[in-house]
């Protein structure tokens, strides 16, 4: 008998554990942080002899969420992030609490007690809305919120484009009923709207499809659907970490027959590339990873199937988001080939390597083609930290600016630049130019290009446009001043249109430009036009 009751009480004892876990995950539904209990054990901070503290526990991420108000005698006299403690003298407060203007917050009394944190309750409901495009790709899509039934308008929200580490934010609201509209819409539209209602300490995740403009320009913005789904549906999530992977090809053909100044015959070039992303984003805490790898090869008339492109650019970016548009940064990063690369001049012609001014380090020899770089023939190895600024003017067009310190070392293996007879060769003041001669201009001079190791004052501004269902733009801006030569900056822009076609095909025309005169006394200036075919994995 005391057996069979001891198995009673076991599996009643087991039976009760998941009835109060589920108990638990119902009153908190949809959070992604702890119990408010836990967040208020969880944070760090002291309360001193003879004060009291206040703490409003955060439903998703601080940094997506709008900081509470704290008054006293209706002057404001702290500014917090949810899911931190406000220490405060005991006594009685107001405490504000949403988002909106200050009149839509809500307003709370608080009494504080000397040696106890006062947690809030947390009877307000968050709102979390993920915009995806039919392909269910989050990007910066734009929609009105409004209350009902007194028609309540809290404003315009975005969505978040997390490829490039955007945080999605939290609306913060009094529990209802609330209308999503396309941007320029009122409570009366009849078409482009939706609806949510919100309970009490709920965190509801809710996805917008929207209409991006890509099959047609004059529905940019409509709804194409939308409603409450589960927590991270529809993302290649594993916790707070988002992957992302891109992979894709180009190819072009040119066959030329008895035309003027071409090469007779058949001309193949053929390009893979691949784009991996990898981003974590916790409580303010960002950490972007993006690889981006392209190698395209080109086949001529009688010719070798030879690299025309061959680049590895990856970057890693941390950033601690202080309020949600700005924060410190770190970052390294890594730009090089993998492949050797060769100059074919389609005819021999004498060729001469240089290792400095006056030092060959071979004489004149004939041939036809050359190596010029060989395996990781230039890598770039860049490290930087300071602060970053996000600036958004509409969600059509983002900006993020980066200024800092920074450092660039550029690592050479066998590498050669293209030079003329002067640079290399320079006369004594008793003798003749050796340039002077008929037989100089017959040369190509190649000259071996050294380490180099520069720091100083860094800057970057990134850019993203979307301009019409058909068109888009990217740019990046580099600049690093290195301390030791002020006259001699290093600067890097990239700027990408892309036309898109169909869902997977676009064409794209990239403008590389680089000035390093380390590298290259000119303007460094590469030009693109790909047709492109791309699959994304994740």
């Amino acid at each position: 008998m005391t057996l069979f009751k001891l198995g009673m009480v076991t599996a009643a004892f087991f039976l009760v554990l998941p009835a109060r876990g589920a108990e638990q995950a119902e009153k908190w539904k949809g959070w992604q942080m702890p119990s408010p209990e836990e967040q208020d054990e969880r944070d760090p901070t002291l309360i001193p002899v003879g004060k009291g503290a206040i703490f409003v526990p955060a439903m998703s991420n601080s940094a997506a969420e709008p900081y509470y108000l704290v008054y006293k005698n209706n002057e404001l006299i702290s500014e917090q992030p949810m899911g931190n403690k406000t220490i405060l003298p005991p006594g009685n407060y107001v405490v504000r609490v949403g988002s909106g203007v200050l009149d839509q917050m809500m307003r709370f009394n608080v009494k504080v007690v000397e040696g106890r944190s006062t947690i809030l309750k947390p009877v307000w409901a968050g709102l979390k809305v993920r915009v995806v495009d039919k392909r269910n790709s989050p990007f910066r899509g734009s929609y009105e919120l409004i209350h009902l039934p007194d028609n309540q308008d809290f404003g315009m929200g975005l969505g978040a484009d997390f490829r490039r580490g955007e945080i999605l934010r939290t609306w913060l609201l009094p529990p209802g009923l609330y209308m999503l509209v396309k941007t320029g819409e009122n409570y009366r539209a009849r078409t482009n709207f939706l609806t949510v209602r919100l309970l009490p300490g709920e965190l509801v995740h809710f996805t917008l499809v929207e209409e991006t403009g890509e099959d047609d320009a004059s529905r940019i913005g409509d709804f194409l659907g939308g409603g409450v789904v589960s927590r991270g549906e529809a993302e290649t999530a594993v916790q707070n970490w988002k992957l992302g992977l891109l992979i894709g090809g180009n190819f072009a053909f040119d066959r030329a027959d008895h035309v003027p100044g071409r090469e007779f015959g058949n001309t193949l070039n053929l390009g893979l590339y691949l784009d991996g992303t990898v981003r974590y984003n916790l409580e303010g805490h960002e950490l972007y990873l993006r690889l981006e790898a392209e190698h395209a090869r080109q086949k001529r008339p009688n010719g070798d199937f030879d690299p025309r492109t061959d680049q590895v650019d990856l970057d890693a970016v941390y950033t601690y988001r202080i309020v949600p548009w700005f924060g410190p940064y770190v970052r390294v990063g890594y730009d090089g080939q993998l492949f050797p690369s060769y100059i074919d001049y389609g005819k021999r012609r004498s060729v001469q390597y240089f290792k400095g001014v006056n030092d060959p380090e071979s004489g004149v020899v004939t041939l036809q083609k050359t190596r010029i770089a060989d395996a990781f023939g230039k890598s770039e190895l860049e490290e930087g930290g300071g602060l970053s600024f996000d600036i958004s003017p509409s969600y059509i067009f983002s900006l993020d600016l980066r200024i800092g310190y920074g450092a660039l070392q550029v690592l050479t293996r066998g590498l050669y630049r293209e030079v003329g007879c002067s640079d290399v060769l320079k006369a004594t003041s008793s003798e003749t130019s050796p340039c002077a001669g008929p037989d100089a201009a017959d040369v190509s001079y190649l000259l071996k290009v050294p380490n180099s190791y520069r720091m100083g004052p860094e800057a970057s501004l990134i850019g993203i446009g979307r301009m019409t269902r058909w068109i888009s733009l990217t740019t990046e801006f580099k600049l690093l001043e290195p301390i030791e030569d002020w006259s001699s900056p290093i600067m890097k822009w990239q700027l990408t249109v892309s036309f898109r076609l169909v869902s997977f095909a676009s064409l794209n025309y990239i403008v590389d430009l680089a000035y390093d005169k380390k590298l290259e006394d000119m303007l460094q200036i590469r030009q693109r036009l790909l047709l492109r075919f791309s699959y994304e994995i994740l």
